[in-house]
């Protein structure tokens, strides 16, 4: 999941937006490491994140922070939640002052770091208030003494090697078959999953069994999810020169289809998605 400009939404400079890409093992299991910090901040800053089937944890240091998912809405005050994977839309509105910081994994990946695996946590933002979630409540302690007083390029480095001591007990004690394909598939996402299905010698089924636990979506919905967060980076660089060829260079039979498609998953048609960032 990455933070994006919404319809006339805020910029992610207004929220202090900082990024950090794991390197080594742990780049394998976590996309991004990201804070945000504005204690003068006023009023609501509103995005929108199209999934990438990925998980996440979101650490909430502020008074409160709003997340919405199929229509439900979460508030978070000082506390942490796990974001589970889904095909829909997900929003994040950070509400006056502004502490946040975010782990995102790799699809498939979030299961590593948490108890019980990432299958009940399906399309649902949990809160981490029972002992199913003790290592993150624990992680949210030891991040909540890093970021006083006030978050720094430094807080990368030590939340890096908080979770590679995570990941180390995880290499220590699981193996899994799976695990070989998980790490194909999101290094080459310009990849046919039929392809990489192939290549790993697993069977169809056996792909489809592990997607339905390791990512909580099918392999057909993950493939589409994929195709379409390149065409939104596509239309936000404005790297296309009209919809028709877009869709066509994508895999769509026509431009009715691609519009459709991105609609469903985005809320937005593609040409609304192209104002919003013109005019956001």
């Amino acid at each position: 999941m990455k933070l994006d400009k919404s319809d006339n939404m805020p910029t992610l400079n207004d929220i202090n937006y900082l990024k950090y890409t794991p390197k080594g093992p742990l780049g394998d299991y976590v996309q991004a490491i990201w804070i945000t910090h504005k204690i003068a901040n006023q009023g609501e800053q509103a995005f929108k994140l199209l999934s990438d089937c990925g998980s996440c944890i979101i650490m909430n240091f502020s008074d409160e922070l709003s997340l919405k998912r199929n229509g439900k809405t979460h508030t978070l005050s000082h506390e942490v939640v796990v974001v589970g994977p889904s095909k829909d839309l997900f929003e994040i509105t950070f509400v006056d002052q502004v502490n946040t910081l975010g782990i995102n994994f790799h699809p498939g990946a979030g299961s590593v770091f948490m108890q019980g695996g990432i299958e009940p946590l399906i399309d649902s933002i949990e809160k981490c208030n029972d002992k199913a979630f003790s290592d993150i409540n624990s992680l949210y302690q030891e991040v909540s003494k890093i970021l006083k007083p006030v978050p720094h390029k430094s807080v990368f480095k030590r939340v890096e090697v908080l979770l590679a001591d995570y990941l180390a007990l995880y290499l220590n004690q699981s193996h899994f078959k799976f695990e070989g394909f998980l790490k194909a598939l999101n290094h080459k996402k310009d990849v046919p999953l039929e392809s990489m299905l192939v290549a790993s010698e697993l069977s169809k089924r056996e792909i489809q069994r592990k997607f339905k636990h390791f990512i909580g979506i099918s392999p057909n919905v993950y493939e589409r999810i994929i195709k379409l967060n390149k065409i939104k980076a596509q239309l936000s660089n404005g790297d296309f020169e009209n919809l028709t060829q877009l869709a066509l260079e994508n895999g769509y039979f026509d431009q009715a289809h691609f519009i459709r498609d991105f609609k469903y998953f985005m809320k937005l048609t593609p040409s609304e998605y192209c104002k919003s960032r013109q005019y956001g």
